[in-house]
């Protein structure tokens, strides 16, 4: 084994010895009642799954496809409006404090107010966007400020335009951070689709949580919620190994 993949066999070791101990510890507390019927074993969990699996797969391909276009307005925006305000500087204090705003305004909140002023059906995207936005804009605008201060200065000693220095310099310097960014925002896009269905939506995982909760179908609430949390783990998965990926290839050029 070379030394990369070892040390990258290394660094993966904890979060299966961690990720075994969760599971082993809700088996085990499961299977002896330790918190009564309100968790179920984990292998009654997957059984629900699979006998249920028809109605999750249907609830996670609406509650995906919501995420999805959230994430991709979200993203655009957050991007766009750091690219302008780096190369306006005077707006990136206040595409920063717009930023900040958004993301300090709840969730809980935000919800009702969609529901209002729009169809149920589109508040989960909106949602998804708005928590999209924030890390977006600060990954690209930590990314555009990572240039190295040489690297800015020969830009300036040749006389670069504010076009020329952005598109072959700062947006290059820009991708680890905004790759990171993408990334850690997958789980928050699912998350977000998510508590959007809450208010009101007829389709997605949402519903089916709400629904096992006040028919107390505890066994379909847990495989429900195990459902998106394994999707929230496979898509962050695999984005990380293409970023992954694509520095290795790249993160020279």
């Amino acid at each position: 084994m070379s030394m990369p993949s070892r040390a990258r066999a290394l660094r993966t070791l904890p979060l299966v010895f961690g990720g075994a101990i969760f599971l082993g510890f809700w088996q085990l507390a499961g299977a002896a009642g330790l918190f009564g019927s309100s968790l179920p074993a984990l292998t009654d969990t997957a059984m629900t799954m699979v006998k249920r699996s028809q109605l999750l797969l249907d609830a996670l391909r609406t509650t995906l496809g919501e995420a999805a276009l959230g994430y991709v307005i979200g993203v655009a925006i957050g991007v766009g409006l750091a690219g302008t305000a780096a190369t306006v500087p005077w707006l990136r204090a206040a595409v920063e404090r717009l930023a900040a705003t958004i993301n300090a305004v709840p969730v809980i909140v935000l919800g009702p107010l969609l529901i209002a002023i729009m169809p149920a059906s589109q508040a989960p995207i909106v949602i998804v966007a708005f928590m999209v936005f924030f890390p977006l804009v600060a990954a690209t605008c930590t990314g555009l400020g990572a240039a190295s201060r040489a690297h800015r200065d020969l830009f300036t000693s040749y006389g670069a335009s504010g076009g020329r220095r952005f598109r072959h310099l700062l947006a290059p310097a820009a991708v680890p951070a905004l790759l990171d960014g993408m990334r850690l925002a997958v789980p928050v896009a699912l998350l977000g689709a998510t508590l959007g269905e809450w208010f009101g939506s007829e389709f997605g995982i949402g519903p089916i949580l709400v629904s096992s909760m006040q028919n107390f179908d505890i066994e379909l609430l847990w495989a429900a919620a195990l459902t998106v949390t394994l999707t929230s783990l496979l898509l962050y998965g695999a984005l990380t190994a293409i970023v992954a990926s694509a520095l290795r290839r790249y993160g020279d050029v």
